[in-house]
């Protein structure tokens, strides 16, 4: 039910940690079992091949970056898991990157949450806080939303409160259909206003006229709807420059979170590199250990056949003109324990010099 041996590998490895990770956050195993008592073997073996070979993993509330780290080593495929476990071990490093911006977040959230009195200050702060999660890590999408909705939320309070040039301030120029909507009416309500203030000058200029009925009221109503038209355009153009300001901050904002991605992308690239140089290093300190066992077996090998060589002359010297019976051996000196001993202190030496 497990698959062929020769599948075990790497990717099995990368599984189990994500299992292993799954079951710390969840607080149980990613695979449940029907209870196996009284059932052979074979049973068994199927209870657990219907859960593995289809990869059914336990639901689970618990969300979040770590889960989905989890759940992504847990792959069904070996090729959408991570490829190594420094791949594994760079995804949690991110994780703990991001640690000050999800608390930021996690603050933001707590502000509005209590602002039950709906008021401007407790949304100033969330702002502030959600965009400082953003400046941290860009693509915290927990931050993106509170933003989201907090911006929404204070710019409905100030279309409530009539403070229609806060709310077109805070709306800028966002395109989501809800901004889009609320924008329109704070524009249609600053107009209101500025008409209705318009229309309050022009009754009380009447009234003026009426009352006096000479030219000094026709003079102070040719001034008072000069002043209210002068007020109109000044407040019209005061909004334009709102406008383009929040456009430049906007593009601002987005040039600043482009160039945040561009350095995460650098340092995680850098890491890769690091990993990988790490990864050859240790493969190239294996194979010069390999090269120093073959060395020493090599020099073993020759003392052994010097010893043969210093033995058969010793033995040929003793033994004057006889000569040495055909197939007979001369056993050296430097046996296979003592060949096993040099090795066993070459390999002394390599995890000595590892260890430093």
């Amino acid at each position: 039910w497990a698959g062929p041996p020769e599948a075990i590998g790497r990717c099995s490895d990368i599984y189990l940690l994500g299992a292993i990770l799954y079951e710390i956050l969840a607080g149980h195993p990613p695979h449940a079992f029907a209870n196996p008592s009284g059932c052979d073997h074979e049973t068994v073996f199927q209870i657990i091949d219907s859960v593995l070979r289809p990869n059914q993993i336990v639901p689970t509330d618990v969300k979040g970056e770590l889960m989905d780290i989890a759940m992504a080593a847990m792959q069904t495929q070996p090729e959408f898991r991570y490829q190594s476990v420094h791949e594994f071990q760079f995804a949690i490093r991110t994780y703990e990157r991001h640690e000050k911006s999800r608390n930021l977040a996690s603050h933001a959230d707590e502000v509005v949450l209590g602002n039950v009195t709906e008021g401007y200050l407790d949304y100033q702060t969330a702002c502030g806080l959600y965009e400082d999660a953003l400046r941290n890590w860009p693509t915290n999408k927990n931050a993106e939303e509170g933003l989201f909705y907090t911006q929404l939320k204070y710019a409905e309070l100030a279309y409530k409160r009539g403070d229609f040039d806060l709310g077109l301030q805070m709306v800028g120029s966002r395109r989501a259909k809800e901004f889009v909507a609320l924008r329109d009416k704070l524009t249609k309500g600053k107009t209101r206003r500025g008409r209705q203030k318009f229309l309050t000058n022009v009754a009380i200029a009447a009234s003026v006229i009426a009352v006096s009925g000479g030219a000094a009221g026709i003079s102070w109503f040719g001034y008072q709807t000069k002043i209210a038209l002068t007020e109109l355009e000044q407040k019209n153009g005061d909004l334009k420059k709102v406008e383009q300001d929040m456009e430049l901050a906007l593009k601002a904002k987005n040039d600043a979170e482009w160039a945040s991605q561009a350095a995460a992308t650098r340092i995680a690239d850098a890491e890769r590199l690091a990993a990988n140089a790490e990864k050859q290093l240790s493969a190239a300190n294996m194979l010069a250990f390999a090269a120093e066992i073959k060395r020493k077996d090599a020099e073993a090998k020759t003392l052994e056949a010097e010893m043969k060589r210093i033995a058969a002359e010793k033995f040929a010297g003793d033994s004057g003109t006889n000569e040495m019976e055909p197939g007979a051996v001369i056993e050296p000196s430097l046996d296979r324990d003592s060949t096993a001993l040099v090795n066993s202190s070459i390999l002394r030496e390599f995890l000595h010099s590892q260890s430093r």
